[in-house]
């Protein structure tokens, strides 16, 4: 594999990259010594799985607490309120309410309230509905334990009365050494690649491929976002989209020329990926073999099927400019 190792493993490393950085990395890598595959084994293995779609582990920041009230109840929520057994890092079982209570004490130090605090970082790490939960929880275990035993107290609480297996873990934001933990895009994706690796170790076939890499752009609704508009609270922020949207339409600017900044390098990197998906199909062919010849047409029929990179301001214009189109055939129609 080595004289097409470089053709291959620069178009794979751009797809499985994570583009953002983080400033500072807190997160130990994952994996803790286990045996590894050499690079080109390993991410081949990468391509199959994610065109063969096994799959995507989540693992997700659903939060941050700060003061005592903050954190007691965010502990109490993910224990049922100490009805089911938390797990700490160094390996005690907390059980009850006054247990669960007396922690928050002790990790918002003076017990106090505090503004702006940042006390807690809340993560989920969950699996597609109808995986193993047992297999689940025991990889969510070691998956803490890897990445934060050793910087960071923190306790994890599995959840088994959602169709969804998955668990919570609560980390201490002040980690041993008084460093404060910062999560990143990067060092999420880097947890997501972790509790992937704890999974299959127990059988389980994932992958935690970014969503780039798998042409998505639209990211789920964040969950505080989604409560604000369940209250009314983001109408706001829809009318400054919509307005947006009526003056791209009405100044019948192009696509390309109503982008953003941010919006143009969104679908840059959508072409970049595309392409790099293709490059290492066209390796795989040049290598021969009827393994190869079989991937490299799995990789193009996954590409094709990959959505268009639109973010939802690019739909949100699409359809007003559908709207628009429709009255004024309308109003065309009735010779006005």
């Amino acid at each position: 594999m080595t004289k097409w190792r470089d053709d291959f493993m620069g178009p794979a490393g751009l797809v499985f990259k994570t583009p953002v950085k983080p400033k500072r990395r807190r997160v130990p890598e994952g994996g803790g010594g286990k045996k590894r595959k050499p690079p080109e084994r390993e991410m081949l293995a990468r391509v199959i799985r994610t065109v063969r779609r096994v799959p995507q582990v989540m693992v997700k920041v659903s939060g941050k607490a700060g003061g005592l009230r903050h954190v007691a109840e965010h502990l109490a929520y993910i224990t049922r309120n100490g009805k089911l057994v938390g797990e700490r890092g160094d390996g005690e079982e907390l059980r009850g309410a006054a247990a669960v209570r007396d922690l928050a004490r002790q990790w918002t130090e003076a017990g106090h309230d505090r503004r702006n605090a940042r006390d807690t970082i809340n993560l989920v790490l969950s699996m597609p509905k109808g995986t193993d939960r047992v297999a689940v929880a025991e990889a969510a275990r070691a998956f803490a334990r890897s990445q934060f035993g050793a910087t960071n107290d923190y306790l994890m609480a599995v959840h088994d009365d959602t169709d969804q297996p998955h668990a919570h873990i609560t980390v201490k934001a002040r980690g041993f050494d008084g460093v404060m933990l910062d999560p990143k895009k990067d060092d999420l994706q880097a947890w997501r690649e972790a509790f992937a690796e704890e999974l299959r170790a127990r059988g389980l076939e994932c992958e935690a491929t970014p969503r780039a890499a798998r042409g998505q752009v639209l990211k789920g609704e964040v969950q505080s976002v989604r409560h604000m508009r369940d209250r009314g609270a983001e109408l706001r922020v829809d009318a400054e989209r919509m307005r947006r949207a009526l003056e791209v339409v009405e100044r019948g600017l192009g696509k390309l020329e109503a982008l953003e900044p941010w919006e143009a390098a969104v679908k840059q990197r959508s072409r970049d990926v595309r392409r790099a998906w293709f490059q290492m199909a066209k390796v795989l062919e040049g290598e021969g073999g009827a393994d190869f010849e079989q991937l490299a047409g799995e990789i193009k029929a996954f590409v094709a099927t990959m959505p268009d990179a639109k973010t939802r301001n690019t739909l949100l214009e699409e359809r007003v400019r559908g709207v628009v189109q429709m009255q004024q055939s309308k109003g065309l129609a009735r010779g006005e």
